[in-house]
């Protein structure tokens, strides 16, 4: 997927801000919280370590029938890191990530193996959706759901990570960001190399020194997390991502400081006001992420464009303006209510 410039900074074009026409009339404001991932709970049933489906364990092997009719078996996959994903086609938080997965599929090639499991549904209920939607990557059925019994499975979507050497590496359960997916896949494949995370302590290791504001970092081997309090008390998280480029040099450092949710958002006028920042701000850009249905404000940085300072400097412009927007918006609905 190609990247559009913004300046010195980046954002997908399926995340860009859409001139909408809604009227402002009868909405109503909410935020939504971070990161809550969205399932379907089908039933509860405890996943114990050590018996071949969770992190650290052996996965599990098991045998089922692709759609052709051609049976597959876990084990026959030794070699290649695998993408379990256990599904159902009326479960909606399945389907809204599966234009992800088949991008990723498109990009990964071979180097990956993505298995849908579909759980409890006839084979041909299961082919007619696949063939609609034209995804591409293998689809199982487990019309008894036995497999996902055995994976103690307690919610759709369900994805399971296993590496090359059959070891799963990860598991969650609820709706993944391309993002969260790529990022489990980089460990599987063993490319989770801890480069950014040491980039990332070296940049913001005098930070809250730079700038009282920041009152935590946290730094993971792909992903980075601070928190910004302002003087009101108003308190903001900071997302640092890792971007890789094809060399080191080209790796890049993505922020993120989410914002107002969309849910009933006064649009009409929330577009003109983001066209015009846009256009005018080069520190970064709107963006809509639609898995989590809110706006956050993106910028992408090259690892050698950032230090101490100019990062404390980055994460203060982008948090002042989150809030400056979130403030217009207040106002906008007060004014509407009047």
């Amino acid at each position: 997927m190609s990247d559009q410039a913004f300046g010195e900074t980046f954002v997908h074009p399926a995340l860009l801000v859409r001139a909408w026409g809604q009227d402002i009339s009868g909405y109503i404001l909410s935020r939504c919280l971070w990161m809550i991932p969205a399932l379907c709970l089908v039933f509860s049933q405890p996943a114990d370590a050590g018996n071949g489906i969770m992190a650290g364990d052996q996965a599990s092997d098991f045998v089922l029938q692709t759609l052709k009719g051609e049976r597959i078996s876990l084990s026959s996959l030794s070699g290649t890191p695998v993408f379990l994903n256990f599904w159902a086609t009326w479960c909606g938080p399945c389907k809204m990530e599966m234009p992800d997965m088949e991008s990723l599929q498109k990009s990964l090639g071979n180097r990956v193996r993505i298995l849908g499991i579909n759980q409890g549904e006839s084979p041909a209920k299961v082919e007619a959706f696949v063939r609609k939607n034209g995804y591409s990557w293998t689809f199982l059925n487990d019309t008894a759901k036995k497999v996902g019994e055995q994976y103690r499975v307690s919610g759709y979507p369900t994805s399971v990570f296993i590496d090359a050497d059959g070891r799963i590496t990860g598991r969650r359960v609820g709706m993944m960001s391309r993002e969260e997916m790529e990022r489990s896949i980089r460990v599987a494949l063993g490319s989770d190399d801890h480069a950014f995370k040491l980039k990332f302590q070296e940049i913001t290791r005098n930070v809250k020194s730079a700038d009282i504001r920041i009152k935590s970092v946290e730094a993971g081997a792909n992903i980075g997390t601070l928190t910004y309090v302002l003087e009101d008390g108003e308190s903001y998280e900071v997302f640092a991502f890792d971007r890789k480029g094809a060399s080191d040099r080209a790796r890049q450092i993505e922020l993120q400081v989410p914002s107002y949710g969309l849910n009933e958002i006064p649009v009409s006028d929330l577009h003109g006001y983001l066209l015009n920042w846009n256009l005018d701000y080069q520190a970064g850009a709107w963006a809509v992420d639609k898995h989590n249905n809110r706006l956050t404000l993106v910028a992408r940085y090259g690892v050698d464009m950032l230090d101490v300072t100019s990062f404390a400097n980055v994460c203060s412009e982008m948090v002042k303006t989150v809030s400056g927007f979130e403030q217009m918006i207040d106002n906008l609905m007060a004014e509407s209510q009047r």
